[in-house]
């Protein structure tokens, strides 16, 4: 699953959240050890509002498919394998927008699991989700650009790398823990 058939298949453009958002929404859930099956999850998750539109517009599918493929990755590599950004074909603004909205989405699921970073034992992960908030930041920053030189790129393609090892250091420490 990749964000061009995300973004076509399952999520219509009148969505009030983006797909990466959602993306991330559900990837900082399971790292906590969340267990996101059947429909049960998709209310507390999103609220009232929003939930009525995901349902009445049939994305809901796509977010159980998200929740297997997210977990599976958590579970067999320890990092998220599919991260719900545009490709290279899309300017770098576009695709910082989304990698600004998947890790905003990280964060909101973390909290909507119970996230509280006095629960971590270990500093290092404090550390990466404070990485993690700072970078999210910037890149509102980065979303701003207009044109990209390589080294731009090679910051986006930094951030993501990171980004992707974080919900997976939460889920060997917290997810295993209650999954």
């Amino acid at each position: 699953m990749d964000f061009d058939e995300i973004a076509q298949a399952h999520f219509p453009d009148n969505l009030s959240i983006t797909e990466a958002e959602a993306h991330g929404i559900v990837t900082g859930m399971l790292a906590m050890g969340q267990v996101l099956t059947g429909n049960d999850w998709v209310t507390p998750a999103f609220g009232d509002e929003l939930s009525a539109e995901l349902f009445r517009e049939g994305a809901v599918d796509v977010l159980e498919l998200m929740s297997k493929e997210i977990r599976k990755s958590l579970v067999d590599l320890g990092v998220v394998a599919i991260v719900p950004i545009p490709g290279d074909d899309h300017a770098l603004s576009v695709r910082a927008t989304a990698v600004e909205s998947w890790i905003n989405g990280i964060l909101s699921g973390l909290g909507l699991a119970g996230f509280d970073k006095t629960q971590l034992q270990d500093e290092e992960i404090r550390e990466v989700i404070s990485d993690l908030e700072k970078l999210s930041r910037e890149l509102g920053k980065l979303s701003e650009w207009q044109g990209a030189t390589e080294e731009d790129e090679n910051d986006l393609f930094e951030i993501i790398e990171y980004a992707r090892l974080v919900p997976g250091m939460i889920f060997q420490q917290m997810g295993d823990q209650s999954a």
